[in-house]
């Protein structure tokens, strides 16, 4: 179903979820499929959360694009859920899965069921409806950022939407990344300054 201009094509999630959960009682991680884990996640197992969700940068929220669909976007990218092996997790799933048949898009599904009124702090834990959720950087855990450059301590990364031409992610898009992009920032910054000199 195409909301908004919008299309979800991953309907099958909170069911795929939900058969690793009857299958393995442990930690379970579910990436999309252009995911690709960088470096080792084994802190995500600390904490006491039931379902860990990839909160969106802030700087994201402003741009047309997420106004115009943040109904279905709203905090929380989908790409990458933590899921600890809690009964609540596990009722969290069921709802997820009726959710996501109901709007007819997981994402939107997620947000309305991970999502407070407003924009929670990063690494912070609130409980909704019995289920503790709690909120990973995707700057760390689930990071698109590529045109912003590369940084360190990058865990996860993501090659959704106009970033997919950055996978593979090789050797020339990593030095692309980590050297040419961070000097186009600082020439336009320099450019600003002699456009507009105090």
């Amino acid at each position: 179903k195409i909301l908004k201009d919008y299309k979800s094509k991953a309907l099958f999630k909170p069911g795929m979820v939900k058969e690793c959960m009857r299958t393995y009682d442990d930690i379970i991680i579910y990436l999309d499929g252009d995911v690709q884990l960088y470096d080792r996640i084994d802190e995500i197992a600390e904490d006491d959360y039931d379902v860990g969700v990839t909160l969106r940068d802030s700087s994201e929220l402003g741009s047309e694009w997420h106004q115009r669909h943040f109904e279905i976007v709203k905090y929380v990218n989908a790409g990458v859920i933590f899921f600890k092996p809690t009964q609540s997790s596990r009722k969290f799933v069921e709802i997820w899965q009726k959710e996501t048949e109901r709007l007819e898009n997981d994402q939107m599904a997620l947000n309305k069921l991970t999502c407070p009124d407003y924009y929670p702090e990063i690494n912070s834990i609130h409980t909704i409806n019995g289920v503790r959720i709690k909120y990973f950087s995707c700057k760390k855990y689930n990071y698109y950022y590529f045109k912003e450059g590369f940084v360190n301590d990058i865990k996860i990364i993501h090659f959704k939407g106009d970033v997919r031409n950055f996978y593979p992610f090789d050797w020339k898009k990593r030095l692309f990344c980590k050297t040419i992009i961070p000097l186009f920032k600082k020439l336009s910054l320099m450019a600003k300054g002699f456009n507009n000199p105090s």
